[in-house]
């Protein structure tokens, strides 16, 4: 009588176990998430036929030409029907590097200080439905 009780409640346990719930990336659709610090700016955005245009001024900390900006860029699901574009400022308003895209983008790079420095970015979407990722980060 032990063993059938044993063996019951092993088969009961083996089948009543379930996995890990499904991995969520923590974005909720249709709303950009920002961290704007000293030394890192990071953009965000999960959008469904979302339209926006949202400007940042960078907060990054007084920096000098001996400095570098890692960048880093991913943008997925961008197709025909939908428009993104993503611009870079530096000072007085000079743009220094203009993004329009209509399809999936990776982008990593390392570029002192002297040659790219932005004070803003503004991020432009209509009906756009992917994601974003833009880092920046400042190696001193």
């Amino acid at each position: 009588m032990k063993n059938i009780l044993l063996i019951s409640f092993s088969i009961l346990l083996i089948f009543a176990c379930v996995g890990p719930e499904d991995l969520n990336d923590g974005l909720v659709d249709n709303i950009p998430t920002v961290v704007n610090t000293n030394e890192a700016f990071t953009f965000a955005l999960k959008a469904d036929n979302y339209t926006f245009n949202e400007s940042y001024s960078l907060s990054f900390s007084v920096i000098d030409s001996s400095s570098f900006i890692s960048t880093t860029l991913l943008i997925t699901g961008a197709g025909n029907s939908d428009s993104l574009s993503i611009t870079f400022y530096g000072e007085n308003n000079v743009e220094l590097w203009p993004i329009n895209w209509g399809g999936n983008m990776v982008y990593v790079s390392r570029d002192s200080t002297a040659l790219f420095n932005p004070k803003s970015v503004q991020f432009k979407g209509e009906d756009y439905t992917g994601e974003i990722q833009c880092v920046l980060a400042v190696d001193k």
